[in-house]
């Protein structure tokens, strides 16, 4: 299957990821690679924290397209490599997606929150992923912080919306960084 090769130079956490899902489906790499990218993150360059950000999905996976038992085993897994695989703050025990924060918001991030509702159906998970890859707190998140995450929130959209919706998020976001 043309593109589906496993690259060579892996970071540490995704060799850790794959191997973790090979030990369970033969479609590791392509389970691996779909899951990561829908977060907006390189399946060949995770980092520690973004193996927290993925196992749910990753689990997920399994028990749709492999089977129950499969999916208690990634878990199990998962969890001996130190990778926290409850389910993601924004989802609900009925599995689907919350589209609203669990908490207070600071003043930022609910006007951050607020642009991005004119671009994406799913603004919070968006707007909670990208917090996450950055080790940051989406309800106490600085000019600062945001201003490093825009790059990451761009190409989010870029992926999931259109082009021209990113660029003009970003513009409207990149006017929030500058106020004072």
């Amino acid at each position: 299957m043309p593109g589906a090769a496993v690259p060579v130079d892996l970071s540490p956490a995704s060799k850790a990821t794959l191997e973790a899902l090979q030990s369970v489906s033969s479609l590791a790499w392509s389970i691996l690679k779909t899951q990561a990218r829908m977060l907006g993150l390189d399946p060949a360059r995770l980092r520690p924290s973004d193996r927290n950000l993925l196992a749910p999905r990753l689990v997920d996976a399994i028990r749709r397209f492999g089977s129950e038992a499969k999916a208690q085993q990634l878990t199990r897994i998962l969890e001996r490599q130190g990778v926290v695989s409850a389910a993601p703050r924004g989802s609900r025990p009925s599995g689907r997606v919350s589209n609203e924060p669990p908490g207070p918001m600071s003043r930022l991030a609910l006007q951050v929150l607020q642009e991005l509702q004119r671009f994406s159906a799913l603004a919070w998970p968006l707007f909670e992923a990208q917090c996450t890859r950055h080790g940051i707190s989406p309800g106490d998140l600085s000019r600062s912080q945001l201003g490093d995450i825009l790059p990451d929130i761009e190409k989010c959209l870029t992926r999931f919306a259109s082009p021209e919706k990113a660029k003009a998020a970003r513009k409207r976001l990149e006017e929030l960084v500058a106020r004072r």
